[in-house]
């Protein structure tokens, strides 16, 4: 029975994974063919987790300038640091954010590609600003061309190939003249079903204001813009990974191997 209900609900939770994945690969994949160095080194400072004191998680780095390169190839360049070894945080915070260590040795973490620095440590971040040098070309689709566009999701002119015309509009059905003895009748009309109902309630209800008031909030009280503006980012980046490992254990049970989640 415990098997079967953790199935049910990642079953329910793929779906939404799907979908933040998607949504993810339309406003962050933007690769950037740039060079970037390290302008400021701020120091060893405190992440405070929740929240986070650099608020944007994106791809792994193995040195400081790695991790400048992907914050500013995902369109942030105000301050980034480097935790854990390897993680890469970003924001357009200008200067030191946070709270400075007490100990700056509590940054002991060497990282990977450059022995000469620190990446930061267990909730310990190695703060830097940088600055990035090459163009970038953003695209879009218009209709079934890829254009340039500075908001646009794509960095390959060809948009990766999925651009397409739109369907001609269906043209319109013959009108018929109703028979004379025909009559219509009031129950026949449609009404929206319980399931429709709760996805309305759902959506409009409960996650449209969610999004908009915690963007709202964000922007005016944290001068937050940008990917910055989604209320709980971090929660919903790291959602991915949760599921998958969830994945990864109900599978285990039902193969019948011993499997742990991880310690958090």
């Amino acid at each position: 029975m415990t098997v079967r209900l953790m199935m049910m609900m990642n079953s329910s939770t793929y779906v939404v994974a799907v979908g933040l994945m998607v949504f993810a690969s339309c406003f962050l994949a933007k690769e950037a063919s740039a060079a970037c160095n390290i302008v400021n080194d701020y120091g060893c400072y405190i992440d405070t987790l929740v929240p986070r004191t650099i608020p944007n998680k994106v791809e792994n780095s193995n040195s400081w300038e790695e991790c400048a390169l992907n914050c500013y190839s995902a369109g942030f360049k105000g301050t980034a640091a480097v935790e854990n070894g390897d993680e890469c945080w970003c924001s357009n915070y200008k200067d030191a954010v946070g709270s400075q260590s007490t100990n700056q040795n509590d940054c002991s973490k060497p990282c990977k590609d450059d022995p000469t620095h620190t990446c930061g440590g267990l909730s310990r971040l190695n703060e830097f600003s940088f600055q990035c040098s090459g163009s970038i070309s953003f695209y879009t689709c218009n209709g079934d061309q890829c254009v340039k566009d500075p908001q646009g999701p794509w960095t390959n002119p060809t948009c990766g190939n999925t651009c397409s015309s739109p369907s001609p509009p269906s043209p319109p059905s013959p009108t018929s003249t109703p028979s004379p003895t025909s009559t219509t009748s009031p129950h026949h009309s449609k009404k929206l079903k319980g399931g429709s109902v709760l996805l309305l309630v759902f959506f409009l209800g409960l996650l449209l204001p969610y999004f908009l008031f915690g963007a709202l909030f964000l922007h005016f009280s944290r001068n937050a813009t940008g990917i910055e503006m989604i209320p709980n980012l971090g929660f919903w980046t790291a959602l991915p990974s949760v599921i998958g490992d969830g994945f990864k254990f109900t599978f285990s049970l039902i193969r019948g191997q011993s499997s742990k989640y991880n310690a958090l």
